[in-house]
């Protein structure tokens, strides 16, 4: 099976104001870039439809660790990302949920990256961002722009090489 385009997915909610940090940059690279977005409350075995046969995927998301500044940009790897014990098969955590799709036989991809930026408060209901992650807002997207031009310079000297 020929997998799927790269993905970019981000998670979040926009009436959690900071929370929606995710799907704002998500939004902003699918107006700038070629690339498949997506978007995701987060929760549960939904995010497995999203990323099943996907070569690749880039997680855009909100984090709450109060260990780093908020604006803090965190790149890290699934395997960094805790167990979860959720109260509920709905709110699986991301490590669980890829954990289960390959159980399961899914394709899951192989290459996986999250970019979280640190916020201040998860539970402020608000529509919009704060000003201080307004202002770090440019240095999280630049970061997943980063990512995803990688991955399209990638795609575009393989065209190259296999057209010559």
């Amino acid at each position: 099976m020929e997998s799927r385009p790269d993905i970019v997915i981000g998670i979040g909610n926009d009436l959690m104001g900071d929370d929606a940090v995710g799907l704002v940059a998500a939004r902003r690279i699918g107006e700038r870039l070629n690339v498949e977005v997506a978007e995701s409350n987060g929760v549960g075995l939904d995010v497995l439809e999203l990323v099943e046969g996907h070569r690749r995927v880039l997680f855009l998301d909100s984090i709450h660790t109060g260990r780093h500044p908020a604006g803090t940009v965190l790149s890290l790897r699934v395997e960094d990302l805790p167990s979860v014990r959720p109260l509920s098969p709905h709110w699986i955590g991301l490590s669980d949920m890829l954990q289960a799709g390959r159980a399961m036989g899914l394709s899951i991809p192989d290459t996986i990256r999250i970019l979280a930026m640190e916020i201040e408060d998860p539970f402020h209901i608000r529509v919009g961002l704060s000003p201080s992650m307004e202002h770090a807002f440019p240095a999280f997207l630049r970061q997943a722009e980063s990512v995803v031009s990688g991955w399209l310079d990638e795609k575009l000297i393989l065209k190259v090489e296999h057209s010559e």
